[in-house]
């Protein structure tokens, strides 16, 4: 009698000699974070990958991960150019999960160091750090990423300065080979009063089957100010699981922004806490869904410490047979009186075939607070597209108009012009094919 096998045990098994393996082909200059490296792997070994029975990932099956066959870390030698998006930035490059160019940056604000090139004083910095902000047992590829770890860029800006250009990590796949994934890690370290702002922007230059799965971890010293965007442009082959953990010290504020268009599966989950008093943050996002794309954004907000606030605003646009995840969360702790927090999750679904889950979630244990949620899935008003009709404007325009001012509010909050220019041209496009498909 044959014994029936479980894929994702399999799977689970195979990532674990895959990623124990990893760690002896490492460079010399990464062998000091062996520590942090096997803490990742025994924590992997010790947990199971997400089923349809995994409450946080209920609507988002792994399947394409289990079945990707993804589980080479190193690709063939690919000098191709990836491009991030023009501006006055301190531009860094990471291919394939290795440092393929950095500037170098005269800079008093600001040090950005890959961690294959940090000092003895950057190593310790790093250390200090890394791996803080979570807990692995709440996150499984976190600690896939922890114990594959390839190489991460530190970017530090020192207390009560401001770096001249804001700094840009450009995230890029392109290797030829499908079956291939890369684990990157970016540690932004902001001191005491000092100012910033930094781009992750995640591309894929080969429309193969492959799998970026990246980490950002953030820390805001009292008084400090962080300006985060993470822009996702990978083709709908790509697969991405991806976190950002921000830990905020007193009167620190920090604004992320989120922009997607799409991908066979991406999964990015955003966690802040609020620890200290008057620490403020901002949370936008936007996901333009089409084709058979799966985007899922999962975000908690912990208000730990009181006279916190937070504002939480996603926006997006699905069609074809696209599917959109959102679960919100905002924890209001016992000690977090006199806090305010509000969360808003709007949909627009342009087909029957469309689909979005949306549950935002309020945690409240004190009572002296200011609290909102609320989540809307619909479809454009007929009246309104009647009228623009009646105006001369043909129908596809009409539904190109009123999709954009339903979303522009989110893109507007970008105030970088060639950053807000890409995702608006991204944006262009999506209408574009949403036209097309309308033929």
């Amino acid at each position: 009698m044959s014994t029936r096998t479980n894929p994702y045990q399999e799977f689970h098994q195979d990532c674990f000699n895959a990623a124990k393996a990893w760690g002896e082909q490492l460079p010399q200059g990464l062998h000091w974070l062996n520590a942090e490296r096997q803490l990742g792997l025994e924590q992997f070994e010790q947990m199971q990958l997400p089923t349809r029975k995994t409450e946080s990932w209920k609507y988002t099956p792994i399947a394409a991960i289990v079945q990707g066959n993804i589980l080479q870390l190193k690709s063939a030698a690919d000098k191709a150019n990836a491009e991030g998006i023009k501006g006055d930035f301190y531009t860094v490059t990471l291919l394939n999960g290795e440092l393929q160019s950095a500037p170098e940056i005269e800079d008093a604000a600001l040090n950005v160091v890959p961690f294959a090139n940090a000092s003895d004083e950057q190593q310790n910095l790093i250390k200090a750090h890394l791996n803080k902000t979570f807990g692995f047992q709440d996150h499984p590829f976190a600690a896939l990423n922890a114990s594959t770890l390839q190489d991460g860029v530190l970017i530090h800006i020192k207390a009560d300065s401001k770096p001249l250009k804001p700094v840009q990590i450009v995230h890029a796949n392109g290797s030829g080979d499908e079956g291939f994934s890369s684990h990157n890690r970016v540690l932004i370290v902001v001191e005491r009063g000092a100012k910033g702002t930094v781009l992750e922007t995640f591309l894929d230059i080969a429309s193969k089957v492959q799998m970026r799965n990246v980490i950002s971890e953030i820390f805001l010293a009292e008084n400090s100010h962080l300006t985060h965007y993470a822009l996702n442009s990978e083709s709908e082959q790509h697969i991405h699981t991806g976190a950002v953990f921000v830990e905020q010290q007193a009167g620190s504020q920090f604004v992320e922004h989120n922009f997607a268009t799409g991908g066979a599966l991406k999964r990015r989950d955003i966690q802040i806490k609020l620890l200290g008093p008057q620490a403020d943050c901002k949370l936008y996002g936007a996901y333009l869904i089409g084709g058979q794309s799966h985007v899922d954004y999962h975000t908690a907000i912990d208000h730990v410490a009181p006279h916190c606030t937070s504002e939480e605003v996603f926006k997006g646009i699905v069609t074809d047979q696209g599917k959109a995840v959102f679960n919100g969360r905002i924890h209001i702790h016992r000690d977090a009186q006199q806090s305010n927090a509000n969360m808003s999750n709007k949909n627009l679904l342009l087909t029957n075939t469309a689909e979005v889950n949306t549950k935002p979630e309020l945690e409240i244990y004190a009572d002296d607070v200011k609290c909102a949620h609320g989540a809307t899935v619909g479809q454009l008003d007929e009246m309104s597209l009647y009228y623009f009709q009646t105006r001369g404007i043909s129908k596809a325009d009409a539904h190109r108009m009123l999709s954009h001012a339903f979303i522009e509010t989110v893109l507007d909050e970008m105030d970088i012009e060639t950053v807000h220019e890409h995702v608006q041209q991204s944006a262009e496009q999506f209408y574009q094919h949403c036209q097309d498909c309308a033929k």
